[in-house]
């Protein structure tokens, strides 16, 4: 949960203003498993900030 976290303060602070407010980030994990993982979290926190955006979980 802890990088999770991290992850999300730093898009906030530095990726999320780029381009008009319209910027994106990814994630990639090892397994499918450790991506839900990370969706699962970071859904949470978006939830629990009222965030403005989602979280998108795919995979290939």
């Amino acid at each position: 949960q802890y990088k999770a976290e991290v992850m999300l303060r730093i898009f906030e602070k530095d990726i999320k203003p780029l381009i008009g407010g319209r910027a994106k980030a990814m994630i990639v994990t090892s397994s499918r498993v450790a991506g839900l993982r990370y969706f699962n979290i970071i859904r949470e926190k978006l939830k629990e900030r009222g965030a403005d955006y989602k979280v998108l979980y795919a995979f290939s």
